[in-house]
């Protein structure tokens, strides 16, 4: 029997309703790796929102992250410990929400490769270009004198991207961060809603906060990201790179050689004979922690002494945000030959 049979709910469901986009040696990856379905989940949550927005940053409440992927908040949290521990996800903190500073803004996630995955794929085989698989078959010759032909493939048209007079009033990312600031709640799940559904337009409530040409833009960003265009640049929804706020906090000068040196010799100590960990792995974390982590708001023999008391008593963890490849750099390397190891 055809598949092609009218009402069969297959069909419809592979033409009609919206589907994800999961590169298969990806995908394949998460089942070697035999990671938790809640963290695939999870991760392939955030790499739609991120492939629709273009920038693969996504910025989701996690009640949200929650509700969509059929999982307590717990749970989702775990998630996202086991997808950073291993470098697939980055979450950076956004600071205080400038509409409500008594309220934590919604932090900003990042979907990364695997770098074994990386480093193979080239390896992987390509799909078939369109132009190649859009080629007729060329019949055999019948004799040994006939040239075969090759019949022109039907020119296919070329969509032009058509400017309407009333296009909506274009705005910075600043300007559009804070039109989505103004937002009611219960406004933004249902632009969540309408960015999840594909959707190219969404209401509002009857006092909305927002002008008509607010509105508007609210709108053009619905339509741009529920589908492929052509000629227009997408609006940032969510910035790549920290917040301003957190751009704005003045940077500590770094560790002093001899302070990493006392920091290893203390690490050594404070590890034990049984502790297997890395000390430079330990060192590098502490260091980053110290400098910019929520270490940085102690001195800096106190950090380190908090922090080498954590290690010694098993509670160390790898610090919240730490960039996947920071490398230790001491204020004083140029002083010494030594110290080329943490540069």
């Amino acid at each position: 029997m055809s598949a092609e049979k009218y009402g069969d709910p297959r069909v419809t469901l592979v033409r009609e309703k919206y589907f994800g986009l999961r590169p298969k040696p990806l995908e394949r990856w998460f089942w070697d790796a035999k990671a938790p379905g809640s963290a695939e989940r999870v991760y392939w949550y955030h790499w739609d929102i991120g492939h629709q927005n273009g920038t693969w940053v996504s910025q989701v409440p996690i009640r949200i992250v929650a509700q969509e992927c059929a999982l307590d908040v717990a749970t989702v949290t775990r998630a996202y410990q086991w997808l950073k521990g291993r470098g697939l996800l980055r979450r950076v903190d956004a600071g205080r929400d400038d509409a409500n500073p008594f309220r934590q803004a919604t932090s900003l996630t990042e979907v990364y490769l695997p770098r074994d995955l990386v480093q193979r794929l080239s390896a992987s085989p390509n799909r078939r270009s369109r132009a190649v698989a859009a080629l007729p078959t060329v019949p055999a010759p019948a004799s040994p004198n006939a040239k075969p032909t090759l019949a022109a493939a039907p020119a296919v048209p070329e969509s032009v991207p058509v400017v309407s007079a009333d296009a909506p009033k274009t705005y910075s990312r600043t300007e559009s961060q804070r039109i989505f600031r103004k937002l009611s709640e219960d406004e933004r799940g249902r632009f969540y809603a309408a960015q999840k559904a594909r959707l190219t337009s969404m209401a509002f409530e009857e006092g909305s906060a927002l002008s008509s040409e607010e509105q508007a833009h609210i709108n053009a960003t619905l339509t741009l990201l529920a589908g492929p265009t052509s000629g227009a640049e997408k609006p940032l929804l969510t910035p790549a790179t920290r917040s301003e706020k957190s751009d704005s906090r003045p940077t500590k000068k770094a560790l002093s050689l001899m302070q990493i040196v006392d920091l290893r010799s203390r690490l050594k100590r404070a590890k034990g004979e049984g502790d297997e960990r890395d000390v430079d792995g330990l060192t590098r974390e502490i260091a980053w922690s110290v400098e910019q982590g929520s270490l940085a708001r102690f001195d800096r023999n106190h950090a380190i002494a908090i922090a080498c008391k954590k290690v010694r008593e098993g509670r160390w963890s790898t610090p919240f945000g730490m960039p996947a490849h920071w490398q230790v750099r001491s204020a004083g390397a140029g002083l010494c030959a030594s110290a080329g190891e943490y540069q």
